[in-house]
């Protein structure tokens, strides 16, 4: 416990832990680490059993590669990509609800009964 409240104080400020963790490929390994998460076994079930005669290392360094580049890729040509554009869809609704809103709480209070109980958007 003491060490996570350490942790989360030492990022709290511009620190060396804080410049360490801003690094690029750091930050980039973060971004796709779910996207490498959902790929790896996929890659490991649909690349392996057609390897034969490579040494381990290289296996490794093969599968590796197969996995951290399909993973990028679809992190940001279709997870960022559907991410931003949800995030964008759920921003306009709420602005519209929150029209909605202030519509109705403009509306005198017997006016606005009239319309709830008529099932009515206002």
């Amino acid at each position: 416990m003491v060490g996570g409240g350490a942790l989360i104080a030492s990022l709290a400020e511009e620190g060396w832990l804080s410049r360490l963790l801003s690094f690029r490929l750091l930050v980039i390994g973060g971004e796709i680490s779910y996207s490498i998460y959902m790929t790896h076994q996929v890659v490991n079930l649909g690349i392996l059993p057609h390897i034969h005669g490579l040494s381990l290392s290289l296996t490794f360094l093969l599968v590796t590669t197969i996995t951290i580049t399909s993973s990028a890729f679809l992190f940001y040509f279709v997870e960022a990509p559907v991410r931003d554009a949800v995030k964008a869809r759920l921003k306009t609704r709420t602005s519209a609800t929150e029209g909605r809103i202030k519509q109705a709480a403009e509306l005198p209070i017997v006016q606005l009964s009239s319309k709830i109980e008529a099932g009515r958007r206002f």
